[in-house]
C-alpha cells in the first residue's frame, strides 16, 4: 500500500534552514590519533560549510588555548590522559572546563557531545539541561572489554546509571 501526502514536496525554496550556534564537547579532537576526534573534525567543517557557527570544547594535554581550525572556534582545556597507563581511555579535564561550557552552552542553539561516559559530557549535559538547551549525543563505543573483570563491572555500572541519566535528557 502506498503512502500519499498532500504536503508539497521538499526543495530548497520552501526550506528555511536557521543558522545555529552548534557547540560541540568531545574527549578527543585532532591532533589526537583515533575516530573520535577524526569524526568530530569532519562533521564540524561541514557544519562550518553549511553556515552554522561552530565551537569544539575538548581536552588537551598541555596549556589551555583557543584556536580557529577549518572556520570552528576550538577551546583546548589543561587535561590528563593518564589512565591509559592502566588501560582505561578515559581521558580527564581540568575544572575550568566548566566555565567553558557555560560560557557557550548559554548562547547556544544546540549542544553535541561525543561519548557519553566522559565526564565533559556529563557536565555539558548538566550545563545543557540547566539552560534548556537541546542535547545530541553520539556514542563511539559502548562498552569496551577490559582485561580486569572489576573494571568491566564498573563500566557496566557506569553505563546504566550514566548512560540511562545522560540519553533521558537527549
Amino acid at each position: 500500500m502506498a503512502l500519499h501526502s498532500k504536503a508539497e514536496p521538499w526543495n530548497e525554496k520552501n526550506c528555511v534552514i536557521k543558522k545555529m550556534k552548534i557547540v560541540v564537547v568531545t574527549p578527543y579532537f585532532i591532533p589526537h590519533r583515533g575516530g573520535i576526534g577524526t569524526i568530530v573534525h569532519e562533521i564540524g567543517k561541514r557544519h562550518v560549510q553549511d553556515g552554522h557557527q561552530v565551537t569544539i570544547i575538548c581536552p588537551d594535554y598541555g596549556d589551555e588555548y583557543l584556536e580557529n581550525l577549518d572556520g570552528m572556534r576550538i577551546i583546548r582545556v589543561p587535561g590528563t590522559d593518564i589512565l591509559s597507563k592502566i588501560g582505561i581511555n578515559f581521558p580527564l579535564a581540568s575544572l575550568s572546563m566548566r566555565q567553558w561550557l557555560k560560557q557557550y552552552i548559554s548562547d547556544a542553539d544546540i549542544v553535541h557531545v561525543h561519548g557519553f561516559l566522559f565526564l565533559p559530557s556529563i557536565y555539558a549535559r548538566s550545563i545543557a539541561v540547566k539552560y534548556n538547551k537541546p542535547l545530541v549525543i553520539t556514542e563511539h563505543v559502548g562498552h569496551v572489554k577490559l582485561d580486569n573483570s572489576f573494571l568491566n563491572f564498573i563500566q557496566s555500572m557506569a553505563i546504566q546509571i550514566i548512560g540511562r541519566s545522560l540519553c533521558s535528557s537527549s
